[in-house]
């Protein structure tokens, strides 16, 4: 879901899916199989900074419940450039 606020547009979002891990693991660490995770986070986007082209940060936390008996969390940022029309 977005707002529309003049230049800047904040947004939310929120998920469910799957993650899986590699039998072949590249830090050698467990096997966990595939798990149900959840996402949440949100961001602001910056439409039109130079014509079409604009910037994008977003945040977003994952919770992976039942890995080691225990629920795995982590956060993740990122910086993009989107294009509009």
């Amino acid at each position: 879901m977005s707002l529309p606020l003049g230049k800047i547009t904040p947004y939310g979002t929120v998920g469910i899916g799957l993650v899986t891990s590699s039998d072949r693991p590249l830090f050698e660490l467990e096997d966990l199989g595939t798990k149900f995770t959840i996402n949440y986070g949100g961001g602001l986007k910056f439409p039109h900074v130079l014509g079409p082209i604009g910037l994008r940060f977003d945040l977003r936390g994952y919770s992976v419940p039942s890995v080691f008996d225990q629920t795995l969390t982590f956060v993740e940022g990122t910086v993009g450039i989107m294009f509009s029309w």
